[in-house]
């Protein structure tokens, strides 16, 4: 069962991403992030609340820059001004605050230039395992239906910015053939 997943969307074409884009340009043109770098663009997390406040999301997001840092010199991420958990993990990630405006803070994190050959990293979680992956073909139901979950949960809740929208599991499949996500699988 997928509980969470770690994601960029460099894949994605919409609306909201194009914004990413834009900003990432803008950066650039103020000289934020450098020129020429290669940017992950609006790096996205979640965890199913049950798992929430154990380090997973960190394991998450530490798995998906080693498998994504040769193609990413900087990971892009915003976070909602009222969305604490969101700041708090971005800075627990040692993410660095570029710019602020009236809704978002706009952060980014040089990867570290590591890399790893492992195919999965494996956690204990009380009495059982928890497996952080490539996301798969075939991930892309499991994703959908956890995307929606957490939209059900947080429907009054704008804070958490791209998770506002519900991906079809078309989206996912596109970011799974990216190598753009990793998941957290219970086993």
């Amino acid at each position: 069962m997928i509980i969470g997943w770690g994601l960029l969307n460099n894949s994605i074409e919409n609306q909201v991403l194009q914004f990413s884009r834009d900003k990432v340009d803008y950066f650039k043109q103020e000289k934020l992030i450098p020129e020429n770098a290669k940017v992950g663009l609006a790096l996205q997390l979640c965890l199913d609340t049950d798992f929430q406040g154990n380090g997973i999301i960190q394991k998450v997001y530490s798995y998906l820059e080693t498998l994504t840092n040769d193609r990413f010199d900087v990971i892009e991420a915003s976070v909602r001004k009222n969305n604490p958990a969101g700041i708090a993990i971005t800075q627990n990630l040692r993410f660095e605050t570029i710019l602020e405006d009236n809704i978002r803070i706009y952060k980014i994190k040089k990867t570290n230039n590591t890399t790893t050959n492992k195919a999965k990293v494996e956690l204990k979680f009380g009495d059982q395992w928890i497996v952080i992956r490539k996301g798969e073909i075939g991930d892309e139901i499991e994703l959908f239906e956890l995307n929606k979950k957490w939209l059900d949960i947080n429907s009054d809740d704008n804070s958490k910015g791209f998770l506002t929208s519900l991906y079809q599991p078309e989206d996912y499949k596109i970011i799974i053939e990216s190598n753009d996500i990793v998941v957290a699988e219970l086993i």
